[in-house]
């Protein structure tokens, strides 16, 4: 069964700036009442897992309902509160560099910046869906799948400072690291976990240890990289979600 729970993660966010740009107020641009535009770019990259991993993850796809850019910044003399969301997003298969979309931003320097992205299942997919191995006890590979249904909220911590220059491109490269999905997962678990037809099935209603620990490193293992376009590798291609897989 779906749940309606939302999970809160907070991931980490890191700003680089072309040139190493120092922040200050030199690079505050002002807002006018009809202020020009910046573009953020969303790419996303599986940070696949070390070669010594108990639990291996090779396959999956993610359900992007929606990404915002959050942030406090002044207009004329006072302080707006504002937030960037867009839900025109291409989702994808993992393991391949996925240009998420783009969303419009007024042109400023913001403080208290942050990103939130929303995974969410619909009548197709699923949130989240992981496909790996495990070798067990007597040496042999049994396959994983981890369905994940929950509406989950990944957000990155604020920042101050952030400068969007109008007219400029940027990009925001969100990297989900598989090795710390599966941290904390042992071997004594994955052998004493349920197996159904061969399968290792982890969902909200099977194996809910596996599934609450996958849940709550999702926290750690999103990170974002925001920086100039002009100095990202943009040859990767979006990808279409397979056949859904219920």
């Amino acid at each position: 069964m779906k749940q309606a729970k939302i999970i809160t993660a907070l991931a980490f966010l890191s700003l680089s700036l072309f040139s190493n740009c120092k922040k200050d107020s030199s690079l505050v641009t002002p807002v006018d009442a009809v202020a020009a535009n910046a573009t953020i770019n969303f790419h996303l990259v599986t940070v696949p897992q070390p070669a010594n991993a108990i639990l291996t993850f090779n396959s999956g796809y993610i359900n992007l309902n929606s990404i915002t850019f959050n942030g406090t910044h002044i207009v004329g003399n006072a302080l707006h509160q504002d937030q960037f969301t867009t839900t025109n997003l291409q989702n994808g298969l993992l393991y391949q560099m996925i240009n998420a979309g783009n969303v419009s931003v007024t042109s400023s320097k913001y403080d208290y910046a942050s990103f939130l992205v929303t995974l969410k299942s619909n009548e197709r997919y699923h949130s989240l869906m992981l496909i790996g191995s495990f070798i067990n006890h007597l040496n042999l590979i049994i396959p994983v799948e981890v369905i994940i249904d929950n509406q989950i909220q990944l957000s990155s911590i604020w920042l101050d400072n952030v400068v969007l220059s109008a007219g400029t491109n940027y990009v925001s490269t969100l990297y989900l690291n598989m090795g710390q999905v599966a941290y904390g997962i042992s071997s004594e678990q994955l052998n004493s976990s349920s197996i159904s037809d061969g399968v290792l099935l982890i969902s909200s209603d099977l194996n809910s240890t596996l599934y609450n620990t996958i849940l709550n490193n999702l926290a750690a293992g999103l990170s974002v990289q925001f920086e100039p376009l002009s100095i990202i590798n943009t040859s990767g291609s979006a990808v279409t979600l397979p056949n859904p897989l219920y």
